[in-house]
């Protein structure tokens, strides 16, 4: 999995401070100030971290992570498509596998591709021959979220009940939104603290 923060916007600090003083001032106040964007983020005042934006290119996921990505739904996506791009995709299969289960897995991976091809030839449509593909096919995607959203996904997604998969591209997201705009993300991902899962067993 490769993940690319591929834009943002330009001083997300100064962007939040002029919407947060817009607030409270009679005029907005241009000028950054990250004490104040840090101590109204932590009011739970978010809105003004709406007013922020990141476009990541994530690569090499499969179609389970991103069927829970787009679960999260204040975005923009744009995911590579099985009909227009010819070819059976790579399969993603982190968890580790006796010999002889990954042997099946193997072998039945060139056996949907060989159905997939023999479907094409047959004359199915391709966007119905896909079908056959199983969810753990490959695919890349690009996201474009809000920093208010893209905090959301982290504290749902950077829990350690977490499938893996998601874990690792939203911890990869966390690391590069942190480094862009470091005040928009103080807090604590993930919030066990406040987490009310009863289920929890972490």
């Amino acid at each position: 999995m490769k993940v690319t923060l591929l834009a943002s916007t330009p001083n997300p600090t100064l962007v939040c401070s002029v919407a947060a003083s817009t607030c409270t001032n009679v005029a907005p106040i241009f000028k950054e100030n990250r004490n104040m964007v840090e101590r109204v983020m932590d009011y739970g005042h978010e809105s003004i971290a709406e007013h922020v934006s990141f476009t990541f290119v994530v690569e090499g996921v499969s179609l389970s992570c991103t069927h829970q990505l787009v679960r999260h739904r204040i975005a923009s996506y744009s995911q590579k498509s099985g009909r227009a791009v010819e070819g059976l995709p790579q399969f993603v299969f982190d968890f580790p596998l006796m010999p002889l289960s990954a042997d099946r897995m193997e072998k039945w991976h060139i056996e949907t591709g060989e159905l997939y091809e023999q479907l094409l030839s047959e004359g199915v449509p391709q966007e119905e021959a896909r079908k056959v593909w199983p969810v753990g096919s490959a695919t890349n995607i690009v996201i474009t979220k809000n920093a208010r959203s893209l905090r959301h996904l982290f504290r749902e997604r950077l829990c350690k009940r977490a499938q893996p998969e998601i874990f690792n591209m939203a911890m990869k997201m966390f690391t590069l939104a942190v480094q862009a705009a470091p005040s928009l993300f103080n807090g604590d991902f993930p919030d066990c603290k406040n987490c009310t899962e009863r289920s929890c067993k972490f």
